[in-house]
């Protein structure tokens, strides 16, 4: 599930495991996401075919883990910025931008993918996010989406 995730915080002590291999079983839905989120597959492998139980700092090296910090309390505060990091950012355009960089991950640049980044910008800056994010800029305040903050859930 970890591996599905856009970004990950840690607090150090936390392990990450791929336990199905130790129990007979093949993590077979979760192979998708960890050969693109892990970086070697070599540890790939560890995780998966091994078993192996990574502590947080590890699983920041093999790109499982965005970042650790100490503690819970360093881990809620990591987060709440992270969340107001994202309240200024259009929802849709974030969802537009991820899509493109799945869709154009270790794909060698081509006129077919060119054309297709293009069409995605087109079709963005014509929408309302878009016509609404510059509106707010010459209107100097701030765009609607980021009128309510994302809080953290209790």
């Amino acid at each position: 599930l970890v591996c599905a995730c856009d970004m990950v915080y840690s607090v150090r002590g936390a392990y990450f495991a791929m336990s199905e291999t130790k129990l007979g079983a093949v993590p077979s839905t979760s192979i998708p996401y960890i050969s693109r989120r892990v970086t070697y597959i070599k540890d790939v492998y560890q995780l998966v075919l091994a078993g192996a139980s990574l502590p947080a700092e590890t699983a920041k090296e093999y790109g499982i883990v965005t970042e650790v910090v100490e503690d819970a309390a360093a881990l809620e505060a990591e987060c709440q910025a992270l969340c107001d990091r994202m309240t200024l950012c259009a929802p849709g355009a974030v969802a537009a931008t991820k899509e493109v960089v799945m869709n154009t991950l270790g794909v060698p640049p081509s006129s077919f993918m060119m054309g297709y980044v293009a069409a995605v910008v087109a079709e963005v800056r014509q929408g309302p996010e878009a016509k609404g994010g510059l509106g707010a800029i010459q209107s100097r305040r701030k765009p609607n989406w980021a009128e309510a903050p994302i809080q953290l859930a209790s």
